[in-house]
């Protein structure tokens, strides 16, 4: 049981220290323009900008099924009465 701690904690530790040489760069945020320091895969200054941007990609796609849905439910209506 001993090992399996020390085992865990020698990966942690080195876990740490590989993400400390992860390089890190200067970037602007792709929704807001706010400045930021990320490692260089990095888009958005945080999590709110990643959700809205996401939101923003999907947005005419949600609109479509909510549009479908609706007209369902128009057409279910209209036969019932």
């Amino acid at each position: 049981m001993e090992d399996l701690e020390a085992l865990r904690e020698a990966l942690r530790r080195a876990g740490r220290y590989y993400a400390g040489l992860r390089r890190r760069v200067r970037g602007k945020c792709a929704v807001c323009g706010a400045e930021f320091v990320g490692t260089t895969r990095r888009m958005y200054c945080s999590l709110r900008c990643a959700q809205k941007a996401y939101r923003q990609r999907r947005a005419e796609e949600l609109r479509a099924r909510r549009r479908e849905r609706y007209l369902r439910s128009k057409v279910a209506k209209s036969k019932e009465g």
